[in-house]
């Protein structure tokens, strides 16, 4: 009884994320397009948006596109290097970080900034194109088979970038740019900056932004709890088998 109430449970916690995502990509596509701010404009690369709206190329909205470094990395170095698995859920993370060692002036070239944006230019055809803002503590620079992107932060906030790439209307461009080889995906940064961004005035991007991070946040904790039902579940089954 107590397993098969666990099973409901962790059903339920599953259909819970599942509506989580489907909400996150819902009222991101919706507001990144404007669709309830009156007039709308079309363009055929992303559809709809507002008529109220500059449809700005991405390049003209960086200051820098920059590839990371190719040098070999190890287990212990001076610097710690952020790789495309470091980036999850719009951020970048320190998980299961690699090293080297830099002269100072290579690692002024290379050391990430907060509001950084990282782009995964190079993957498989699935997770190619992930992206994450920098915020992280400490001194990281970062692999080459990610792209630096710096936002010019007076038009847009790099947290609305970030889910700008992952959202509907930019995942579309950015796939539309990938080209696929014998076993990984890329796209270039020269390819990258000509996505098209509806760019709403900043007030409008903060509230987006928000409504991004709550949804993420009741994802994170609806995932807590299904570790938690799953460890739950395991040790039910083990204390049955050894009774």
């Amino acid at each position: 009884m107590v397993l098969q109430a666990v099973e409901q449970y962790q059903n339920a916690l599953h259909e819970l994320s599942e509506r989580a995502v489907s909400t996150w990509d819902s009222i991101v596509d919706h507001r990144m397009r404007g669709i309830t701010l009156g007039v709308q404009a079309y363009h055929e690369r992303i559809g709809q948006y507002s008529g109220n709206w500059n449809l700005v190329p991405l390049g003209n909205l960086l200051t820098t596109t920059q590839y990371g470094l190719s040098d070999s990395l190890s287990n212990s170095g001076c610097y710690p290097v952020l790789r495309m698995m470091n980036l999850k859920d719009g951020k970048a993370t320190a998980d299961d970080l690699k090293y080297l060692n830099l002269l100072d002036s290579d690692f002024e070239t290379y050391k990430l900034i907060p509001g950084d944006v990282l782009f995964n230019r190079t993957n498989s055809y699935e997770l190619v194109g992930r992206a994450g803002v920098y915020d992280l503590p400490g001194n990281h620079v970062f692999a080459s088979y990610l792209i630096r992107l710096k936002v010019k932060t007076d038009r847009l906030l790099p947290e609305y970038l970030c889910a700008y790439l992952r959202a509907p209307i930019g995942r579309r461009q950015v796939m539309s740019f990938v080209t696929r080889g014998v076993s990984q995906a890329n796209i270039n940064a020269s390819n990258l900056k000509r996505i098209l961004i509806p760019v709403p005035p900043f007030s409008y991007q903060e509230d987006v932004v928000k409504l991004i991070n709550a949804v993420s946040d009741a994802r994170r904790k609806t995932k807590a709890r299904l570790k938690s039902a799953g460890s739950f579940a395991r040790k039910v089954i083990a204390e049955g088998l050894a009774s």
